[in-house]
């Protein structure tokens, strides 16, 4: 199995643990009808590669995050902060509601949270 799904499959476990959320998507078909509240999540194609003696030594994917919800006050996405500080990087992009849904989206950097994991298992 390669790093990236290895990543993916550790990220859907850590979303999946918040409590509150009734789905974790990853990328889902445009087709697909969604329960709500919910997470989204998609993998931006971008790494965050750190560097020792000039030469990379571990790599961490960047993926966008989406929590939706109808409730404009809810305590998910505070979860969802409270659970990515362990290790992690996460920027706030934006908030907006869609079709009375409010959309909160972030962009994260899995990093030293997962590290330990994947490279265990080598």
């Amino acid at each position: 199995m390669n790093r990236l799904k290895r990543y993916r499959e550790l990220i859907q476990n850590e979303l999946e643990d918040i409590r509150g959320v009734a789905r974790v998507y990853y990328q889902p078909p445009e087709n697909l009808r969604l329960k709500y509240p919910c997470i989204i999540y998609t993998y931006d194609g971008s790494r965050n590669t750190k560097y020792g003696s000039n030469k990379p030594y571990v790599e961490w994917p960047s993926y966008n995050v989406t929590i939706i919800d109808s409730d404009p006050e809810s305590d998910i996405p505070d979860r969802f902060l409270k659970l990515m500080r362990r290790g992690n990087f996460v920027t706030f992009e934006r908030l907006f509601t869609l079709d009375n849904l409010n959309h909160w989206t972030y962009n994260v950097i899995w990093g030293k949270g997962l590290v330990k994991d994947i490279f265990e298992e080598e």
